[in-house]
């Protein structure tokens, strides 16, 4: 379903809920346009999200 709605003129990305959401998202080629939706203390999950961020990846 979200796959559908990505294709439809006037919709990009997706809110995701988590950190382990967000990588399944993109790990499962949903999207790669994730804006997280809620702080987290999931370090684990943050660390290997941050990567995969277009603005991480700037920075270095």
């Amino acid at each position: 379903m979200l796959t559908r709605a990505l294709t439809a003129p006037g919709f990009a990305g997706v809110l995701g809920y988590s950190p382990r959401e967000a990588l399944w998202l993109c790990q499962h080629g949903i999207s790669d346009d994730i804006l997280m939706g809620y702080p987290t203390v999931d370090i684990d999950a943050r660390g290997r999200v941050a990567p995969r961020s277009p603005a991480w990846r700037r920075r270095r």
